[in-house]
Formats: C-alpha cells, sequence, structure tokens
C-alpha cells in the first residue's frame, strides 16, 4: 500500500481508456481515493496479488491477478484458474516490454500456486490489447456477445 499515491494514475489511466472504448458500458469516477479497496484487496489477500514495474524508482505499470473459482454447476470440474484482472503500463512506456515482463510474472505466480491457467478478460474493440495476448499465447476461451436491444429498430 506504500505505492498507493503511485497505483491510482495507472488505473485511471486503464479506467478512461475503457470510458472512451465503451461509454455505454463504462464512466468515468473521476475519483482516484476509490482505488484504495480495490488496491487493498489485491495486496492484503493470500489468493491475490498486485505487481508493479519500476523505471528509475517510478511506477510506469503494474498487473493485478487473483484466484478465480471455476463457476459452481455440475458439469464444470472443480477447481480454480488465476484471473489476470489489470495491466497497464504508462503510454509513454508501451511498447518496451513492460507489460511483457508483468505477465510473466503473473504467470509464475499462478505456477507457484499450481493454477493450470490463466485468464483475462479483453474487450473486443481493444485491438492493441488483443493482438498482445494473442501474440504471448493466450487464446480465446469463450467468447461473450451482445444484442443491443436499446439500438435495435
Amino acid at each position: 500500500m506504500d505505492d498507493y499515491p503511485a497505483i491510482c494514475p495507472l488505473l485511471d489511466e486503464l479506467d478512461d481508456q475503457h470510458v472512451r472504448m465503451r461509454p455505454d458500458v463504462f464512466q468515468p469516477v473521476g475519483d482516484s481515493i476509490r482505488q484504495r479497496e480495490r488496491i487493498a484487496r489485491f495486496v492484503n489477500q493470500d489468493d491475490a496479488e498486485l505487481f508493479v514495474a519500476e523505471i528509475n524508482s517510478t511506477i510506469v505499470g503494474l498487473a493485478t491477478v487473483r484466484v478465480s473459482p471455476n463457476p459452481d454447476a455440475p458439469m464444470v470440474r472443480a477447481g480454480s484458474c488465476a484471473c489476470l484482472n489489470d495491466l497497464v503500463v504508462k503510454s509513454e512506456f508501451r511498447g518496451s516490454g513492460i507489460a511483457k515482463m508483468l505477465v510473466d510474472r503473473v504467470t509464475e505466480w499462478t505456477q507457484s500456486r499450481k493454477l493450470p491457467c490463466l485468464l483475462i478478460n479483453v474487450w473486443h474493440d481493444n485491438k492493441t490489447a488483443l493482438s498482445f495476448f494473442t501474440t504471448h499465447g493466450f487464446m480465446p476461451r469463450c467468447q461473450q456477445m451482445e444484442l443491443r436491444i436499446d439500438k435495435a429498430t
């Protein structure tokens, strides 16, 4: 939590990107203070972690991961996977390998817990993220689709 002041602007940047991409789903929050509980969930729990990337003692990227149990349904096998919740690199440092380094660290965390897979949700409109994750070995697992009733004629 010592890094809280440096982490908030990164999460704000990620949130702003989501608002720009899907304003029908996301809304501006404009208050970094709400991030404290969000960050604490990853820092203070054994089944979650927050990793930061630093250059010259400045935080330039972060990743959050948590254990996510499989759905409790008769047809689904019991177990858990890791879920990469947030991955963000300051815009001026993108393309420098920091995101890959963070994903590698999250992968190590996942392996150390003997979890069979690492999941991430990526919005369809986020072509940069889709390309990044595909390039680094992620494959589609399922596809969530929507029918916009409010736009239907």
